[in-house]
């Protein structure tokens, strides 16, 4: 159901990064949602390629502490 130029998008991402994230990416990106994540090095990756849709665990907490 995600279209192939999205999946290409999440390949190119997690390119360099790690592969088996790709999966997680393709979706946050097909649903125009943030992607949750605990994986530091996911983050830092993501945001350096200019995806800014991420949110670690500590942000959520936050977020949660918040309301």
């Amino acid at each position: 159901m995600i279209p192939d130029a999205t999946w290409t998008t999440a390949e190119v991402l997690v390119r360099g990064i790690d592969p088996d994230d790709e999966d997680y990416v393709a979706l946050a990106l097909h649903l125009k949602c943030p992607l949750w994540t605990g994986d530091k090095k996911l983050i830092k990756g993501l945001q350096a390629k200019g995806f800014k849709q991420v949110l670690s665990t500590e942000q959520v907490r936050s977020m949660l502490r918040e309301k």
